[in-house]
């Protein structure tokens, strides 16, 4: 009966250090599921290519700022090209004063005053200038379109020297990247930071659609 006892509790003992040895290997698990979404998650610069460098590895690096009124994290980044990046369209020439949009992913680590933190792309879209696709401006009347929330237009004044009066209107497509994100944010005399795709009608003033409307950030 002793000797049954004493196996008993060998067993007993063994399978508790068992269960500890699980537990303290669960524990230092690194990261969350949140942390590990967040590392993979795709993020998106855009700036104007103002120089091309060599990174230590042998890959392009495109150097790049922000536009006027944006603001995407961190004033100028250097882009690394690899032989995985797709650039598109293919048939447009990237060069110095080309605006590009970089999908990319972790984050911009800020570095010294004297160093550029860098990003590896996984795609880069070659948009049309900045000045072609970017307006900043005042917002001077607001028009909504009936009891449709979401909807409307507003005219604004340039804030650029030598710029013009412009009317953009706004839907369900037009992403909010204000304070609340909604339209309620738009009031008159508010700066806003507007990026549409370029065309616009012939009339005065010219109409686009915006397909993004910012807070204005004064970055010059």
């Amino acid at each position: 009966m002793k000797k049954k006892i004493t196996l008993f509790c060998c067993i007993s003992m063994f399978l508790f250090l068992l269960g500890c040895s699980k537990k303290e290997e669960l524990t230092e698990t690194p990261g969350t599921v949140e942390e590990n979404q967040k590392e993979d998650e795709i993020k998106m610069y855009r700036g104007i290519m103002e120089d091309v460098a060599v990174d230590n590895e042998g890959n392009t690096a495109w150097i790049l700022q922000q536009a006027e009124g944006t603001d995407f994290g961190i004033e100028r980044i250097q882009v690394i090209i690899d032989e995985n990046t797709k650039v598109y369209p293919e048939d447009q020439g990237v060069g110095n004063g080309s605006y590009l949009e970089v999908m990319y992913k972790g984050e911009i680590l800020k570095t010294g005053e004297d160093s550029i933190p860098s990003v590896k792309a996984l795609e880069v879209k070659n948009l049309m200038q900045a000045d072609m696709v970017t307006y900043n401006g005042e917002i001077i009347e607001i028009q909504k379109e009936g009891e449709e929330a979401g909807s409307g237009s507003i005219l604004l004044e340039p804030l650029n020297e030598g710029g013009s009066q412009w009317l953009f209107h706004y839907g369900p497509e037009t992403e909010f990247f204000t304070s609340s994100g909604k339209e309620e944010d738009l009031k008159v005399g508010g700066k806003v930071n507007i990026f549409f795709d370029g065309s616009s009608t012939r009339s005065i003033p010219p109409q686009s659609t915006a397909l993004e409307i910012r807070d204005y950030v004064n970055n010059r």
